[in-house]
């Protein structure tokens, strides 16, 4: 890519890293980018798309965060799946709880995050019975 970039004079995109599932590439440069655009919203939803690809649930809880208080309801509802699979990584069950209020109940992702927090709550309710 970088030696088409150089002979073509191309711009790099960010998103050809993720395209190619080359995540750390792609989380490197969005990061570079979002240095020079801190605002830019979809730089940040890059971001946070390298992150849960890699797995990284602490970085990407602390950037659904950070992100979540200035944000619009659908920008959001865009955060909250992520922002999800994080808190669901991380065992931050109230967190979780935050996320799916905002999901449409009739989304995969809604019905699937939905279905998590109820396995939580039922497997305590369990648990809390036999102690």
């Amino acid at each position: 890519m970088q030696c088409s970039q150089q002979k073509h004079n191309l711009e790099l995109k960010e998103s050809w890293y993720e395209k190619l599932h080359r995540w750390e590439d792609a989380l490197k440069a969005y990061d570079a980018k979002q240095l020079e655009d801190p605002l830019n919203f979809e730089l940040t939803l890059g971001r946070m798309r390298c992150l849960n690809a890699l797995g990284d649930w602490e970085r990407l809880s602390q950037l659904s965060q950070e992100k979540w208080l200035g944000a619009s309801e659908e920008q959001r509802r865009v955060i909250a799946p992520l922002g999800a699979a994080a808190a669901w990584g991380l065992w931050q069950w109230e967190l979780l709880d935050d996320y799916i209020t905002i999901m449409k109940e009739d989304t995969p992702d809604g019905a699937f995050f939905r279905s998590v927090l109820s396995s939580f709550v039922l497997f305590c309710s369990v648990l809390f019975f036999f102690v």
